[in-house]
């Protein structure tokens, strides 16, 4: 009997494991205008509602033929902000989540809120550099799915911890890693750049672009199945901050992935895909 999996195994286990290898992220114009210190600290409205999409198709090239795997989370938090030692504590209490990896030979990967417990709950500094206290604890294949770790250093942009003038720009690593089924490690570097003034629904927000390249790596096995993803990831798009809050509006980035991944008694096959991903602000809005 051949130890190689059959391809449909294969193919679940791949769009699984690629769904966490790809969670590295960041995030009309008016005159232009000098803008307060743009930096983390308490909002005057310590609470804020996010909705966090993201999606992304990677296409295989296996010995067996090219396959597409479409792959989507989306997830609501509630936020709320305290003064802690060294910045501010952001703690992040799921209220939804749903998570997808298809499977072109077979049934998808899916996960659910009832998969996870626990809170997201991290330190930002004034820049935005995350110190993770504590991340949601996940069960059975939604493990594969839900890598909440990098949510700590990237549901936020990086900012520059001092007052900036539009065409003003600024750059910072994102950098985490995390151990479990399925290992990941991921390094980026990120370009900012404050554009100028925009409204939006009623509102004057400051629109900053960021661009940036990462690296990242995913480890993990099952059914004796292991399996290394190796991903280059270019990202860029359109960051939207409200000033006068002191709060993300909305981070808007699209990402552009190559790379191999290698599974024991498989051998070594090349990907690529692209996606947006999306972080919007729901509530908590000044009225």
């Amino acid at each position: 009997m051949s130890r190689t999996p059959p391809l449909a195994r294969f193919l679940s286990i791949v769009a699984a494991s690629l769904l966490a290898a790809c969670s590295s992220g960041a995030g009309a114009d008016g005159a232009a205008s000098p803008v307060n210190v743009l930096a983390f600290g308490v909002p005057d409205v310590p609470s804020a509602t996010y909705q966090v999409t993201d999606s992304n198709t990677v296409t295989v090239s296996t010995p067996q033929g090219v396959f597409n795997i479409d792959q989507v989370s989306d997830a609501t938090l509630q936020a709320t902000f305290a003064d802690a030692p060294g910045g501010v504590r952001v703690t992040a209490v799921l209220t939804d989540f749903q998570a997808s990896a298809s499977n072109p030979m077979g049934a998808p990967t899916t996960a659910d809120l009832g998969d996870l417990e626990g809170d997201l709950v991290f330190v930002l500094d004034a820049r935005g550099r995350a110190q993770v206290e504590s991340v949601p604890s996940v069960s059975g294949v939604a493990a594969r799915l839900a890598v909440l770790d990098g949510w700590a250093h990237e549901l936020f942009p990086r900012l520059p911890g001092r007052a900036v003038e539009a065409g003003d720009a600024w750059q910072d690593t994102v950098s985490w890693s995390a151990e479990g089924e399925n290992s990941v490690t991921t390094t980026g570097v990120y370009s900012y750049v404050a554009s100028g003034d925009t409204v939006v629904d009623g509102r004057e927000l400051l629109r900053i672009t960021v661009s940036g390249d990462a690296e990242a790596e995913q480890e993990g096995s099952q059914g004796g199945v292991q399996t290394t993803a190796t991903l280059t990831i270019s990202e860029s798009g359109v960051v939207l901050w409200d000033v006068a809050r002191g709060l993300l509006h909305r981070m808007e980035t699209n990402r552009e992935m190559t790379g191999t991944v290698a599974m024991s008694g498989v051998g070594t096959m090349n990907m690529e895909g692209s996606g947006p991903r999306s972080v919007r602000l729901l509530e908590g809005e000044p009225r």
